[in-house]
């Protein structure tokens, strides 16, 4: 779609300098272009319906009429759909100018000016935008004054004076403010703090001097190389607040400054940036008074040395270290008790409380309460039994120590081998009075435990405590007991050692053994030597390597074994075996009888062998793994046999390097032919994705000169395309090609193509003009050629028994066929402009919107071909005016006049510069299907892409391309809502998401949209008496169809009904009662209810109450001549009856008849038809 018109003028204007732009209902611009300076033509291409504003951009203060245009886009009914004129009026100049800050370029908001004409009259008033900017519009020529002011502001310069003669009066930044209000508080506990003084730094020159009081205050130091210079200070007064005036803008430090003799209070925050722009400026967070500091120290023991690194925790929220001299420093505290807690390694402190003030605020020196003490049981080789093991501490004269310590996963000792974690501590402890206490250790999988105790004269001492089945086992450790004390200082390891034959071994190898790898492993659940395991496949005990193709494994604690032979490229005649390790060494042997030679195969397949020893013969492969026991020593040639192809052709494989040997099938055999009527020379192509292999030239069979068969190798799913041909060219073949996806295997005779000769039409352009597009129809197809530089095509091969109809066509000229010669064409050329657009590495641009105007009526608008060109074709001399357009892109040259004479042909070569790109992807369902007509946009981030908005909407297959993104930036990808947008979408999976544009389009995103609930669900009740429920029936209308019923409900016993689900398509509805009873016998209206279908639940209400109508009421005189009459009929009926029962009848009937509260219906059906009394009569009679 595209938008166009004209900018109109009563004076002489420049209307280059007006543009055009064209922008979402949001305020998103997505489009702007100038207008043609010879005529003031504009025009705009339109990528999506919908709702938007087209706005004339002119210089700064030129007014028109209107300024913008709001349309509706939709395709068919708006002036840009039916190709109407968008024209704007120019209406006048304007003096344009700027307020602006001292030092500053840019200026305030609000500020009040006025302009006067001659000084004394006043022409308009305004206040200024952002920036101060400020326009006074239309405007005649004449001499203006403007004036500005402020409440509260002063002015360096508050006027100046401008000249308007045939253009805008620029005022420039004529009026100058000095500078704005800097103001905050200061507090402490809350309560406003005077006397505080806060110093302005500034790193920047001011133009201008601010209101405060000059210099710094008295003992104020401060870096001013890094701070900046020293601007003046203020004083917060009684109310705690500061204030500096007229200060200009730029940045600024704010430093608070409050000291005593005595102490040094903190201030909160210590400096603070600001940054005055072009308005007063409050520091919106006070400055608070904090505290002050508390110090104290931490060492080893009392009077020792200072702890360095311990972790000092204060009233358990503030984390200070202590240095090198063990000192510690808090910032910042408040008088009162505080809760100090200690923690080093290797140490244990107890929680200190202390008071402090700022007439006290160190602390005294903390020393630590209990001491780590860590042992190390060493153990080489364990049968049975590898820890954790348990050190017993008894003495030290004290009552017990603290749990402390770091903790144990097993707690108990375990025995039989069972692991624990590595965690190391203390098992257990009890006091022990008088005497000192007794505390267990437990050691870690490491063999390490450890135990915090207190620093006392007596010694403590040490022992390993050992389970039933390790003391059964015979381990035993020295020195049996360590006897020590505990002082100042931690104890960082005692040592506990395992105090312990042999296994030996020969190796026979079929060539000369190389070192071998034998491990040992307990044959029993039990520990053993040096380590745990299971049993014959657990893990090894111990392993050693072989030499001179013997071994031997030393410190092995007595047991059951199982020994290992690491080789599993051989055979052996055993590969384990099981040793006793009683009260003697052992001595086994261990024989190799063959290679292990192992096959990996993705297809059975046969391999010849043979070696360099002689040895000769056949494998079979079968499909996955096979093993193969080779006896004799040597390399080994192995060769696949048949119709699969393998990585290569021959696999070497040797027994002194045997290794697996994969045979994974890389291509399969494919085979075909072609049939041909006569003897030529044949070839296949054969296409797979981007790959064309040629075969070829076929040799014929040698049964048959006319059967030229081929072969390929395929690979397993590969998609192969064959297409028939040869080098003359002049056959046509059936099938004309033959598409197969390959199986896992061999394909032998696939497709047989026949070949026979083709059709060729050879044809001519006169006089020769090369690039003539000449179209063969026929058979259903078209076939396309073009011309040569002689003017000259061959049209072929084609179908030799199909009719063809030909045509030729090229921009700028009408070609005529010759009716003598078929295929022959006569061309007459015109006048044109031809514009070639290229990108800027030489490639056509397609799709490029050319507006071309000229004169008073001519203006075209086309899109460039799929070649970049375009041809404006029959036009008139003149001057014409040409712009290219493309969504994008920028042009060079942006646009250009050309001057084109009678029967010229202009080329005019434009280069297209992409300056932004595209995001693709596809609107789809939850369940994957395609979503159209969702409205998708992008949203620019940050505050240099804030203002970008672009949209689009996706098509039948859900596919959307949103235009225009520029590079660098990050956008918010979204559905786009508002009134009547995606109204039939309630919301996105994720509702946005972040992209960022680079040099290049964004592709394949994907974005779930959900559909909203639309079932409506009705119930209702009825409000009436329960008998008349079964005589009711509820009938659902819509408004616009009130004579067709969409549902009807009978009503059962109860009040209660629900309508069948309904689509909440918010249109109205009304629901009616319908009653079987009698109007006759009852008086009742017939209740009904309207509704809007907007929302997913409705609960509806209605009343019936019918009224009985009395027979007394009712009866007219037509009923009472009616009731006299079927007396009298009744009376001629029974005539032969005897009087007094005549009577007695009669009687009955009145007494009926006066009855009060009679149903019509009931009084009706007691007067008796003729025809039974007629029967009654009869029956009577015989």
């Amino acid at each position: 779609m595209r938008c166009g018109g004209y900018v109109r003028s009563d004076v002489d204007i420049n209307y280059a300098q007006v543009g055009i732009k064209l922008f979402t209902q949001q305020g998103n611009l997505k489009y702007e272009t100038e207008c043609a300076p010879n005529n003031g033509y504009y025009f705009m291409p339109i990528y999506d319906k919908g709702q938007y504003i087209i706005k004339v951009s002119p210089p700064p203060g030129w007014s028109f009429e209107p300024d913008e245009v709001s349309l509706k886009i939709d395709g068919e009914t708006d002036a840009c759909s039916l190709s109407k004129d968008i024209n704007f009026h120019f209406k006048g100049f304007a003096v344009i100018g700027k307020v602006v800050s001292a030092g500053s370029d840019k200026g305030p908001e609000g500020v009040s000016v006025e302009l006067y004409r001659d000084d004394t009259t006043l022409v308009q008033s305004r206040n200024t935008e952002e920036g101060g900017a400020y326009v006074f519009t239309p405007l005649s020529s004449g001499r203006y004054t403007v004036v500005a002011s402020h409440p509260s502001w002063t002015f360096l310069a508050d006027k100046v004076v401008v000249e308007v003669s045939d253009g805008n009066g620029d005022a420039g930044s004529g009026l100058v403010v000095a500078g704005y209000k800097v103001s905050g508080e200061v507090t402490t506990d809350g309560q406003a703090t005077p006397g505080v003084s806060f110093v302005l730094h500034a790193k920047h020159t001011l133009q201008s001097t601010p209101v405060c009081v000059a210099g710094k205050p008295e003992g104020y130091k401060s870096d001013e190389k890094e701070r900046g210079d020293v601007v003046c200070h203020s004083v917060s007064g009684g109310g705690g607040s500061f204030v500096f005036g007229a200060v200009p803008p730029g940045k600024y430090l704010l430093v608070p400054y409050f000291h005593s003799t005595t102490t040094r209070y903190e201030v909160t925050p210590p400096t603070l940036e600001v940054t005055v722009m072009h308005r007063d400026l409050t520091v919106t967070n006070p400055f608070k008074i904090e505290g002050f500091s508390m110090r104290g120290g931490v060492r080893v023991s009392v009077g020792k040395e200072g702890m360095v690194g311990a972790k000092v925790v204060l009233d358990n929220t503030r984390t200070a270290f202590t240095d090198k001299d063990g000192g510690y420093l808090f910032d910042n505290v408040q008088s009162g008790k505080h809760k100090i807690k200690v923690t080093a390694d290797k140490f244990e402190f107890e929680e200190t409380v202390v008071s402090i003030s700022p007439q006290k605020p160190t602390v005294d020196d903390i020393t630590p309460l209990r001491y780590q003490v860590c042992f190390t049981v060493q153990v080489e080789k364990a049968a049975i039994h590898s820890g954790p093991w348990r050190v017993e501490v008894r003495g030290g004269g004290e009552k017990g120590v603290s749990g402390g310590g770091e903790g144990v996963s097993g707690g108990e000792g375990v025995s039989g081998g069972e692991g624990v974690s590595d965690g190391e501590g203390v098992s257990g402890g009890e006091g022990v009075s008088g005497g000192g206490g007794v505390w267990s250790v437990m050691t870690g999988d490491g063999g390490k435990g450890c135990i915090h105790l207190t620093s006392s004269q007596q010694h403590y001492t040490a022992s390993v405590k050992l389970t039933p089945d390790a003391d059964q086992a015979g381990l035993r450790f020295g020195p049996l007991e360590h006897t020590f004390t505990v002082s100042s200082e931690p104890i960082d390891e005692l040592s506990f050692s395992q105090f312990l034959g042999e296994i030996s071994g020969e190796i026979k190898c079929l060539e000369k053994c190389p070192p071998l790898t034998v491990s040992l492993r307990s044959s029993r659940g039990s520990g053993g030597s040096g380590g745990s395991g299971g049993g014959a496949g657990g893990v090894a005990l111990k392993t050693v390597t072989s030499s001179d193709s013997t071994f031997s494994i030393g410190d092995v604690v007595p047991g059951t074994y199982t020994l290992t032979v690491q080789e599993d490229e051989w055979c052996w005649r055993a590969k384990s075996l099981p040793v006793i390790v009683d009260t003697h060494n052992v001595r086994v042997t261990l024989e190799q009888i063959g290679y292990q030679l192992t096959l990996a195969s993705s297809h059975q397949t046969t391999l010849s062998y043979t070696s360099t020893s002689g040895a000769a013969g056949t494998v079979v492969a079968q499909k996955g793994s096979t093993l193969v026991c080779i006896s004799d020593p040597g390399m080994y040639t192995l060769t696949p046999v048949g119709c699969h192809k393998f990585g290569s052709s021959q696999i070497q494989w040797s027994t002194s390097s045997p290794s697996l040997v994969t045979l994974s099938a890389v291509t399969h055999q494919l085979t075909g032919a072609i049939r041909a009527t006569e003897v030529a020379s044949f070839t296949v192509q054969v296409k797979s994705g981007e790959k064309i292999n040629t075969l070829g030239p076929l040799n014929p069979s040698p049964e048959n000169p006319h059967l030229y068969v081929f072969e390929v190798w395929v690979k397993e799913g590969e998609t192969v395309t064959l297409i028939p041909g040869s080098p003359s060219n002049l056959y046509q073949y059936q099938p004309p090609s033959h598409t197969l996806t390959m199986p896992a295997d061999c394909v032998l005779g696939t497709v047989t193509f026949t070949a026979e000769r083709a059709l060729f039409i050879h044809g001519r352009v006169t006089p020769p003009i090369a690039g003539v597009k000449v179209s063969v129809e026929g058979n259903g197809q078209t076939h396309t050629y073009t011309t040569d530089t002689e003017g000259k095509y061959t049209a072929g091969p084609l179908d030799n028994s199909g009719q063809y109809t030909l045509s030729a066509e090229k921009k700028g000229y009408i070609m005529n066929k010759l009716d003598d010669k078929e295929g022959y064409f006569e061309a007459y050329k015109l006048a044109e402009i031809v514009v070639d657009v290229k990108d800027e590495e030489g490639v056509p641009l397609g799709g490029v919107l050319v507006s071309m105007s000229g004169g008073s009526s001519y203006r075209q608008n086309s899109l460039t071909e799929a070649d970049g060109t375009i041809s404006f074709l029959s036009l008139t001399p003149g001057d014409y005016f040409l712009r290219p357009m493309m969504k994008e892109y920028v042009f060079d040259p942006a646009s250009k006049m050309v001057t084109v004479d009678e029967g010229a042909t202009i080329i005019i070569s434009i280069k297209g510069v992409r300056v932004a790109y595209s995001v693709y992807g596809q609107a789809v369902s939850l369940s994957g299907e395609a979503e159209s007509e969702v409205v998708v946009e992008v949203v620019g981030l940050g505050p240099d892409c804030q203002h970008y908005q672009e949209e689009a909407v996706s098509d039948q297959q859900g596919h959307f391309r949103i235009r225009g993104l520029v590079p660098k930036c990050e956008y918010d990808l979204r559905l786009k809502t508002g009134s009547g947008i995606n109204p039939h979408v309630q919301r996105a999976l994720p509702s946005s998401r972040k992209i960022h544009t680079g040099e290049q389009d964004i592709r394949d995103l994907r974005l779930i949209v959900l559909r909203p609930f639309n079932q409506l669900d009705v119930a209702g009740k009825v409000d009436t008496d329960p008998q008349h429920l079964s005589s009711l029936v509820a009938r659902l209308y819509r408004d616009d169809l009130p004579d067709s019923p969409l549902h009807t409900i009978k009503m059962g016993p109860h009040p209660f009904f629900m309508l069948p689900p309904m689509t909440a398509d918010k249109r109205t509805y009304f629901l009616r009662l319908e009653s079987s009873l009698p109007k006759s016998q009852y008086e009742y209206t017939i209740p009904a209810i309207t509704f809007i279908a907007d929302s997913t639940f409705k609960h509806l209400s209605l009343t019936f109450k019918p009224t009985l109508r009395s027979v007394d009421t009712e009866m007219s005189q037509g009923t009472v001549v009616g009731f006299v009459m079927s007396i009298i009929l009744i009376a001629a009926a029974f005539n032969y009856d005897k009087t007094g029962r005549h009577m007695e009848k009669l009687q009955h009937v009145f007494k009926k008849f006066s009855l009060k509260g009679l149903q019509r219906a009931s009084f009706s059906s007691d007067i008796p038809s003729m025809d039974a009394v007629r029967k009654r009569v009869k029956s009577r009679k015989t």
